[in-house]
Parts: C-alpha cells; structure tokens; sequence
C-alpha cells in the first residue's frame, strides 16, 4: 500500500517539474529576440541571385544554431517584401525597406550583409540593426576570398564575431 502511494507521489512530481520547466523554456525563448536576416547584397562579387538567397539561409541559419535568436521565417520575408513592393533585388537592401519590415514581422532585429570585392580580397560585412531606434546595435567584418566557398567560410568567421557577443537589445 506504501508502495503504490509513493509510486503516485513520485507521477505527481514528475508532472510538476515537466510542467515547471515547459513554463520556463517558454519564458526563455520568449525573451529571445527575433531577427529578420534580409538577402546578402554583393558589390563587385558575381554572385547570383539564388546564391545570395542560399547564404542568407546559411547565415541565417548560423546565427539561429546558437538558441541566442528566434528567425523570422524567408518565405513570410519574401511575402512581405513582394508585399511592400520591393520590386527589384536592388531595394531589398534599401534600409528603410529593411526597418519597415522588420516593423511588420514584429522582429526585434534586422540583419543585413553585404560581400564586396576589395582588390583581390572579399569583405564579409553584417550589421544588425534595432527596429525599434533604426540604428545599428552590433556588426562584425572579415576578409577571405571572393569564389562561394571562401565567401562561407568568411560568413563563418562572422557568425563567430557576432556570436561571441552577447544578445543585442530589442
């Protein structure tokens, strides 16, 4: 009889730490903040469109690995920025554009990034910028070279810059 009150107790406890620590993982991603991670612009870098499209997924995807940021999904970013008419590639890393959608996504964040050709050397730039204020909250840079995979590894570096910080304000 002891056994089977015990046996009852110890169901009772499990449930309650269960329920206590769904609460709390709640209450943690809750404070995490959202990030919209805008298409990669590039300046004197052939890179394709769909290229850039993919290493947006890739940064994006890095910075999210962490648990430091909650991602605002691409297809509800490509949705909004045919919404807002954005009608050429070009506009997408207009600033205003950026804020204004990151408004509409109730993100906390905007990432945005560009690769540019320097001499012989690709620059990797990433720049959050708070929705709220428009201003810039973190950035990190690094150099590497200009054919897709060495732009990777360059966006790996910079993940690691900006990771190695700790969550910028909302």
């Amino acid at each position: 009889m002891k056994y089977l009150g015990i046996r009852k107790a110890s169901k009772n406890l499990v449930s309650i730490l269960v329920t206590l620590s769904m609460g709390l993982s709640e209450k943690v991603e809750a404070n995490k903040p959202t990030i919209i991670v805008f298409p990669i612009e590039t300046s004197r870098v052939k890179l394709g469109r769909k290229a850039a499209w993919s290493m947006r997924d890739y940064l994006a995807a890095k910075l999210a690995e962490k648990g430091t940021y909650k991602l605002f999904p691409r297809a509800k970013l490509q949705s909004l920025l045919r919404k807002h008419k954005v009608g050429s590639y070009k506009q997408s890393f207009d600033k205003k554009y950026q804020i204004a959608i990151g408004k509409e996504a109730y993100a906390n964040l905007a990432v945005a990034s560009k690769v540019m050709r320097i001499g012989k050397t690709c620059v990797v730039t990433c720049i959050f910028y708070s929705v709220k204020l428009g201003t810039t909250t973190l950035a990190a840079t690094t150099k590497g070279k200009c054919g897709e995979d060495g732009v990777l590894a360059s966006i790996d570096r910079v993940v690691i810059k900006l990771t190695k910080r700790a969550a910028p304000p909302a």
